[in-house]
């Protein structure tokens, strides 16, 4: 399964990319809100994991406009903010990814993104 991965540091984007494919998984990246909409609507991806804190962008905000646009897409967000998680289940993402997290907890997470 393709695996759009949305982070504004380059270095979580690596690092998620890697330990996306050695799961098995087909990644791909990108920084910005603009670039995960159009990566979105071009690549159509089984899955979506997304930063809450995108940079200037807001993953809860994006991801909901995702859902619009597709909304049998699984979408998981993540974040290193505690007190971003309420925003994110109120908005209705449920699970929401602590930062920093092992290689095991990425799987079980996408494991329940898998449609």
């Amino acid at each position: 399964m393709r695996i759009l991965i949305a982070d504004d540091e380059a270095v979580n984007q690596r690092v998620l990319a890697r330990m996306a494919e050695r799961l098995g998984y087909r990644a791909a990246v990108v920084g910005d809100g603009k670039g995960l909409v159009e990566a979105f609507m071009r690549d159509r991806p089984g899955a979506v994991l997304c930063d809450i804190h995108l940079g200037a962008d807001d993953g809860v905000a994006l991801c909901s406009r995702l859902r619009e646009l597709d909304p049998l897409v699984p979408i998981k967000l993540m974040t290193g903010d505690p007190g971003a998680i309420a925003r994110a289940e109120a908005a209705g993402f449920s699970r929401v990814l602590s930062k920093p997290f092992t290689s095991d907890a990425l799987k079980e997470a996408l494991s329940a993104l898998r449609p």
